[in-house]
């Protein structure tokens, strides 16, 4: 009997972890499909988001898997115990898919997102294209980056015809955002530029994918042995 207790106890233990668990993971994929979203709609793929998906079901399915488990082992019901063990294998599956999703398409998205942003920095970055002006202030501000290879990129734009100074970036390339501080000497830092984020966004953005994207192959692995 006290064996008994002993096993029903770590299990309800065990199945609040898993409800924690699943919210985490919940918590986890609506930043990703938060933090990408402009990416998402400038790169015109939806690969970036398929992965991010795919963990936001499993965290969910999670979040259900440890409150049906939860609830069986209080009432030692046994057909809420059997969905919970049902659902452990689905999760699996689906964490670990996500992962692998995300790893396998981080390229394909990337370049997308390259042919993309250097399309709209150069032809569509104008007052009559806002959607695409806010995604791209957006991704600059985010990432703290500049133009898809760097600050230069802005130098030979339709947006920059007409304009004197030298290398002319919008105002998301600031590092300290003042109105008018893409094209004033003093914000922008004199000859050396301090003033505003140098490199460019398709690094940035790579670099941000690929720490993102081992977090969630842990995460999904990490929770899938667990379970």
């Amino acid at each position: 009997m006290a064996r008994a207790n002993v096993s029903r106890t770590l299990l309800i233990v065990f199945n609040f972890i898993f409800m924690l668990s699943g919210i985490a993971i919940i918590a986890l994929a609506i930043f990703n499909l938060v933090t990408y979203w402009d990416i998402a709609t400038i790169a015109a793929d939806s690969a970036i988001t398929i992965g991010t998906i795919l963990l936001l079901v499993a965290g969910i399915i999670t979040a259900l898997a440890g409150i049906l488990g939860f609830c069986g082992s209080i009432n030692r019901h046994s057909g809420m115990l059997l969905g919970f063990f049902v659902l452990l294998l689905i999760i699996f599956i689906f964490e670990v898919a996500a992962a692998i999703y995300t790893i396998v398409n981080r390229q394909q998205v990337l370049n997308a997102l390259r042919t993309r942003l250097s399309n709209d920095i150069q032809n569509m970055y104008t007052p009559s294209n806002l959607g695409i002006q806010r995604g791209l202030n957006a991704i600059q501000t985010q990432f703290k980056c500049c133009g898809s290879s760097n600050y230069t990129d802005w130098s030979t734009s339709t947006w920059a015809s007409g304009k004197t100074i030298a290398f002319p970036v919008p105002d998301s390339c600031c590092k300290v955002y003042v109105p008018g501080c893409g094209l004033d000497e003093v914000q922008r830092g004199g000859a050396n530029l301090t003033g505003i984020n140098l490199n460019g966004c398709i690094q940035a953005v790579s670099n941000t994918a690929s720490e993102n994207a081992y977090i969630i192959l842990g995460v999904g692995i990490g929770v899938g042995v667990l379970q």
